[in-house]
């Protein structure tokens, strides 16, 4: 449904300015002025380049292409995982945990409009967490030195990538690196010699990575330029400061926490762990502190996120769902890895009910009938917002054709009504010495500039 939707997607918003710079300039100066003037964030520059150089076709195509992309690595990283660990489920199991994370993580929070739909924001906050659990594909069941070499490459690009990409993201993976470097040497026995050797060289690289693109883009000119015009110095990170970072946290973790659609990831968790067959030889018992250390290395994680994006978004940070993206995927992949370990205790405790030739399995099909049953908390809200969507793509191209004409006629102020949709800045919002929309609105359709539509 969401994807169906993805194609009445019009642009808005930051989506004016850049698809008329890429239009006018090439990517290359959007990169350019992205790291001399913007913000400094040159991956972001080159992935907003590559969605807006197609145009507005661009945006209608980026939801389909992120879902898919989003099913295609949650289901190669599990596949890999399941296969490493000497586990084995049923694909159709396998396909549930992986649609339902993906359904989750792209359209569970307040705002999918945002996260999902528009790709200014997606690029920043949704995609990069995903692209970051794709650079850790080759790292999983490289054993050999020619392998293991490849994939710290491949971590050490994708890593220093990521850091120009989304600063917040790569907080969370840098937090996250050091914690299994950190459980790595408590525990020397936790992975196998060779396991272990790949695991410290590409955690290695991935920190290496980001923190050199994380130097590239705080030492930009568009970043200075950027913490100078939203007044970022010491004082953003005094006690003051940092005690309305966490209380803003603090408001963020309460409202996940009563999402109650994310129960889902916890129910086809224990699905996919009631139907893992476990093979290979017995392993030791996994010591509970590094059970217990993948959720505790969220809070840092999603702490440090916050503390980033504060600077930008002041006493709204806590209402800027989109930003929960770079550590919501963590979220759900914490609750879905405890789920299945509950699924694999409860399998066993739970015997079939002997109904028939075919013995009933009741801990799967009770985890598959909660997932559905908190699935349905997404459908209303997305069809509503498909229907906006729709809405919305009607009267913005009866509009956009009149406004091309109006250009052509060599009408100079040409009127323009706002079609408002997810929060997104549309002209006439700001004062007119400050009303960047109204600006780009008029370069995208080549007049001197747009009005408010007379009374």
């Amino acid at each position: 449904m969401a994807c169906r939707a993805g194609f009445w997607v019009r642009p808005g918003g930051d989506d004016w300015c850049f698809l008329t710079k890429v239009r006018d300039l090439g990517v290359l100066r959007l990169a350019h002025d992205f790291y001399m003037y913007d913000n400094g964030r040159v991956g972001n520059a080159v992935a907003v380049g590559l969605y807006s150089w197609p145009g507005a076709v661009g945006h209608q195509w980026f939801p389909l292409i992120s879902a898919v992309l989003t099913v295609a690595v949650l289901w190669a990283v599990l596949s890999r995982s399941w296969r490493v660990l000497a586990l084995s489920a049923p694909a159709a199991g396998r396909l549930a945990v992986v649609a339902v994370l993906s359904a989750l993580f792209l359209l569970g929070q307040p705002n999918p409009y945002q996260t999902f739909f528009w790709p200014a924001s997606s690029v920043s906050h949704t995609l990069p967490p995903v692209l970051a659990l794709a650079a850790a594909l080759p790292a999983l069941g490289a054993t050999t030195p020619a392998r293991r070499w490849v994939a710290a490459g491949v971590a050490l690009l994708a890593a220093l990538f990521l850091g120009t990409l989304s600063e917040e993201t790569s907080a969370v993976c840098l937090v996250l690196l050091l914690t299994l470097l950190l459980a790595l040497a408590v525990d020397r026995g936790l992975f196998s010699p060779p396991a272990r050797r790949t695991a410290v060289l590409c955690s290695a690289a991935g920190v290496a990575g980001l923190l050199g693109g994380l130097v590239l883009l705080v030492t930009s000119p568009g970043s200075r330029s950027r913490r100078e015009r939203m007044g970022v110095g010491g004082s953003s990170y005094s006690p003051h400061e940092l005690a309305a970072a966490l209380n803003d946290w603090l408001d963020i973790m309460q409202r996940l926490a009563t999402t109650w659609p994310y129960l889902a990831a916890v129910a086809v968790g224990v699905l996919l762990g009631a139907v893992t067959r476990v093979g290979g030889t017995p392993r030791k018992r996994v010591p509970w502190p590094l059970l217990v250390l993948p959720a505790a290395a969220f809070v840092p994680a999603s702490m440090a996120a916050t503390l980033l994006v504060r600077p930008a978004f002041g006493r709204w940070t806590a209402l800027s769902s989109r930003t929960w993206n770079d550590y919501l995927l963590l979220l759900l992949l914490l609750l879905t890895g405890y789920g299945v370990l509950l699924g694999l205790v409860l399998r066993d405790r739970l015997r079939p009910l002997p109904l028939g030739p075919a013995p009933l399995r009741p801990l799967p099909l009770a985890a598959a009938g909660v997932t559905a049953l908190c699935l349905l908390g997404l459908i209303g809200p997305v069809r509503e917002l498909a229907h906006d969507t729709k809405v919305r793509a009607g009267a913005f191209d009866r509009q956009d054709a009149r406004l091309r004409t109006a250009a052509a006629n060599g009408e100079k102020a040409p009127a323009y009504t706002p079609t408002p949709i997810g929060g997104l800045r549309e002209p006439f919002a700001l004062p007119r010495n400050r009303d960047w929309a109204a600006v780009c609105v008029a370069r995208y359709y080549r007049v001197p500039e747009v009005v408010p539509p007379r009374r």
